[in-house]
């Protein structure tokens, strides 16, 4: 391969290492770089010299980090700085794929015993959730939240996903009725839409937007 009119051998799906070769990346001050992916998933940018001489064999997943973790942190923000914004070419996305087709995850086919799961379970439940809110969860819903006052909102959606768009016959099962602003007590019907259990799910997550996202959609679902 031929880059600035310089020859370039090729080394693209060779293997040096834990390391594979997946796609070039630059020709830059008469070093060639190399997108390589490690056996543990990461991805990382190699100039081919070390590859080759075998001064680089991974990511640096093989080497015992000895460093403060406040030094880990500025390395992590300075990679994530360095590669915001970078696009690939679909050749490159698609030497990427197909490096990692056959590639299993180092949890593949591992089964945890009860106790294992119950452990699991406990250290990601209540306050120790990423997801915690202060115990929103637990607060009753108002007598009025009622049965009338679902179908009513499932009859004006036309038992249909505002998000997604799928029926309610498709989906086999009733239609959850989501409150916009996430307050339980405003059972305005402008304040109630219906979702499916997938789409519910999602906007347990990042609240401020999904408010914000469905606010601007008001006037689509009247």
């Amino acid at each position: 391969m031929k880059n600035r009119g310089r020859q370039i051998k090729d080394i693209t799906g060779q293997r040096f290492g834990k390391l594979i070769v997946i796609s070039f990346y630059q020709l830059k001050n008469h070093r060639v770089s190399w997108n390589c992916l490690c056996d543990c998933g990461t991805q990382k940018v190699i100039f081919g010299q070390y590859l080759k001489s075998n001064h680089v064999k991974s990511c640096g997943c093989m080497v015992k980090d000895g460093r403060s973790d406040e030094t880990k942190k500025k390395i992590g923000l300075a990679n994530s700085i360095s590669h915001k914004g970078m696009k690939y070419s679909e050749e490159a996305r698609k030497n990427m794929s197909e490096s990692k087709i056959g590639i299993k995850h180092w949890n593949w086919g591992k089964k945890s015993s009860i106790e294992s799961r119950k452990k699991m379970s406990v250290a990601q439940s209540g306050e120790k959730s990423h997801a915690w809110q202060g115990g929103l969860s637990y607060e009753e819903y108002p007598k009025y939240f009622n049965r009338m006052l679902k179908r009513y909102i499932r009859d004006r959606d036309n038992h249909t996903c505002l998000e997604c768009g799928r029926l309610e016959s498709e989906i086999g099962r009733k239609l959850h009725i989501h409150h916009i602003d996430y307050n339980k007590f405003n059972c305005d019907s402008n304040n109630l839409i219906s979702l499916c259990t997938s789409c519910h799910s999602k906007t347990g997550f990042n609240r401020e937007s999904w408010v914000k996202y469905y606010l601007s959609r008001l006037d689509i679902f009247k």
